[in-house]
């Protein structure tokens, strides 16, 4: 993992490089970090990176944040900041009966269909700042 995000790093810069008309990169995604550990080890560019999913868990166990929405907060400016939001799919469908017996609290949903929430934020499309 830590190789991944420091690749990371430099990727996103190459991307926002590529073209000085057009600077609006988001990346969203499963990162399987926190943004604490995004932040060790993309380097420099993480600082200014804003991070619309900061403390609240994206995974149906609510203990670990993975998915997130990431921009350069200089470059777009179309971000509406309260939008974001950990959709929580789990707590939609409720809680099913496991059929077997565990040691630890998984439920069936995240054992059998997934366990991450979705995760989004809102830009406006009404503006363009590049």
């Amino acid at each position: 993992m830590k190789d991944e995000l420091s690749c990371l790093g430099r990727v996103f810069q190459e991307v926002q490089d590529q073209d000085k008309n057009e600077n609006d990169v988001i990346l969203v995604g499963d990162f399987n970090a926190s943004p604490a550990k995004m932040r060790r080890y993309m380097g420099a560019l993480a600082d200014s990176l804003f991070f619309v999913i900061e403390a609240e868990p994206t995974n149906v166990l609510h203990d670990s944040i993975y998915d997130n929405i990431l921009f350069d907060p200089v470059q777009t400016k179309e971000f509406i900041p309260g939008s974001q939001q950990v959709v929580r799919i789990d707590e939609m469908l409720g809680e099913y009966e496991d059929p077997i017996p565990d040691a630890k609290p998984v439920n069936w949903f995240a054992r059998n269909v997934m366990d991450h929430c979705p995760v989004y934020a809102e830009f406006r499309a009404d503006m363009d700042t590049d």
